[in-house]
């Protein structure tokens, strides 16, 4: 795992814990991370983000080795919050250049409405800004009041909302459009992303992280009078990215034979976070599809 690591900060933090878990106050130590900690940050993820989060979500130290070097995560820019040896909060941090993005952050059930969760992030944008990030971004569910105002507070902005659908391909009802599909590599694919892409993609389908993930994808690409109009990369159950050709042609037909020929007219796929300003938003709706989370944007400059 190509993890980055830069020189770790250690502050202490004072909470008192729901009676029950510790029965008096005490000190919480906040701290950035390094590859030795990787069982701690696993559970941490298990414990205070995915415990009663609405999709179920179990992390593995492999599934987290993998997540990191997919994602460029920095361990460096990570914090933990620990309670002895127990992770009561986390903050995993991605970096890129003098862009990061917030990959996963919360706090134990027991030590929430204390503010330890602002003080991690604010630790997170501290050390980010002396790193030379000039701006973080992340997603945030948008019934997730209470982590909206967290995010809202430390100066992050809404820009826009991603939706996340899933369902089936089926025949296209009005025939066959005009378009050729044919297997691609996944090489083939991302070497025309930034063509067939006029909107900015989410940090989990940007071209850096499809890089990352290209060996395990597959690619399609759909042509029409042997020029290239649009292309699809995908898994066994999920689009990885959708690409197209501005003002080509209608996206509609191309794209639902392109899934046809990715998952055949009935195994269900899903994909995530498509932003509400990339054409192929509307025409998911369009289709039908069943948008099953909605996320919204928020970046803060620093």
């Amino acid at each position: 795992c190509r993890h980055k690591v830069t020189s770790s900060q250690s502050v202490w933090w004072p909470c008192d814990p729901v009676v029950g878990l510790i029965a008096s106050f005490s000190l919480i130590q906040l701290r950035t991370c390094t590859s030795a900690d990787t069982p701690r940050l696993v559970r941490a993820l298990n414990e205070c983000l995915y415990q009663g989060y609405r999709f179920k979500v179990v992390m593995t130290p492999e599934r987290f080795t993998e997540d990191s070097r997919i994602h460029d995560v920095d361990l460096g820019a990570t914090f933990l919050a620990l309670q002895g040896e127990t992770p009561v909060g986390i903050t995993l941090v991605a970096r890129r250049e003098d862009h990061a993005w917030i990959a996963g952050m919360g706090v134990h059930p027991s030590y929430r409405g204390q503010g330890l969760g602002t003080e991690l992030l604010r630790r997170a944008q501290d050390r980010l800004r002396a790193l030379g990030v000039r701006q973080i971004e992340l997603e945030v569910l948008v019934e997730n009041d209470v982590a909206r105002r967290c995010y809202s507070n430390a100066g992050f902005v809404a820009h826009r909302r991603f939706y996340c659908f899933r369902g089936t391909a089926t025949r296209i009802p009005w025939g066959r459009s005009a378009s050729r599909v044919v297997k691609a590599s996944p090489a083939q694919v991302l070497a025309s992303y930034s063509e067939m892409h006029k909107a900015k993609a989410c940090w989990q389908r940007n071209l850096e992280t499809l890089i990352h993930r290209a060996p395990h994808l597959q690619g399609l690409i759909a042509t029409q009078k042997r020029k290239t109009i649009g292309a699809l990369l995908y898994s066994e159950n999920a689009v990885s990215d959708v690409g197209w050709i501005a003002d080509s042609v209608p996206l509609d037909r191309p794209l639902h034979e392109m899934l046809l020929a990715a998952f055949g007219p009935s195994r269900p796929f899903a994909i995530v976070n498509v932003p509400n300003d990339d054409p192929l938003s509307q025409v998911m709706h369009d289709s039908g599809f069943e948008v099953y989370a909605e996320q919204l944007d928020m970046r803060c400059d620093l």
